[in-house]
């Protein structure tokens, strides 16, 4: 349970019980039927140019607020995207039925894998809790005492050509994050700056005049982003060779007991 403190005073708060029960979004058959029909097609029909909403200019390490929730990212290192690169070749378990993804490829985390992602990148996971409830509060709350980063699930994506991730959210957790392994150079890339082919696009809020409510992000390699859970986001296709690699945690914050 998330505890909170009032900053000018000493009363404390309960936030709301984040369920442990792990639920996904599944796609329907008939959009899967479709997804098919498309691929046969061309995958050049889901793309996005002349719509396309702002493309976040790169970044290292920082938190924006383009709309209501705060999104995070920081840079990994070297070791630990080799170190990921590695893990998804060791793990067979199939996670790709308890998501939303139109994709053929994404295996479960393995063994410690989350544990290592976790352990490198803990801190910045913490800072972007503390600066998600100062932000959520207007300045109000702050998180107290020692927390602990709870992984709820972990997996692997390996997407290729044609394949791609409908608008959803990870009901269950608390946080959810992304980290770009493999980027096929098409996409890191693109000839066409404005092309949203392999990018991450973030959607909140009610599309009016003068209102920002979505936000696309090109991967590169060692990006990672963190996020609300509740948040929606999609994935778009690319064309092309390659395959465009990633990992996602869900977690949950709890106290650290002493």
């Amino acid at each position: 349970m998330q505890t909170k403190k009032k900053l000018d005073t000493q009363e404390t708060r309960d936030a709301p019980r984040q369920t442990e029960e792990n639920i996904y979004m599944k796609p329907q058959d008939a959009e899967k039927k479709k997804f098919e029909e498309v691929k046969q097609e061309s995958s050049a029909k889901l793309r996005m140019k002349s719509q396309v909403p702002l493309i976040h200019r790169a970044f290292d390490r920082g938190f924006i607020t383009p709309f209501g929730p705060l999104i995070g990212k920081t840079m990994m290192s070297h070791d630990l995207v080799e170190y990921m690169k590695l893990g998804m070749g060791k793990t067979s378990e199939d996670f790709g039925h308890n998501l939303a993804g139109v994709i053929k490829d994404q295996p479960a985390f393995d063994g410690n894998t989350g544990d290592k992602v976790v352990d490198k990148l803990g801190k910045f996971i913490k800072e972007y809790h503390q600066k998600s409830t100062l932000a959520s509060s207007v300045g109000i709350y702050q998180v107290e005492g020692e927390q602990k980063i709870e992984l709820v699930d972990g997996w692997f994506v390996s997407q290729v050509a044609g394949e791609y991730n409908p608008m959803h959210s990870h009901p269950g957790c608390l946080l959810s994050c992304v980290g770009y392994l493999e980027v096929p150079k098409q996409i890191s890339e693109p000839e066409d700056e404005w092309s949203s082919d392999g990018c991450i696009e973030f959607s909140y809020g009610i599309p009016t005049s003068l209102n920002n409510t979505s936000l696309l992000f090109r991967p590169q390699v060692g990006d990672f982003y963190i996020f609300p859970g509740w948040l929606n986001h999609t994935v778009y296709p690319f064309e092309g060779d390659g395959r465009r690699r990633s990992f996602s945690m869900n977690l949950i914050m709890t106290m650290k007991s002493t």
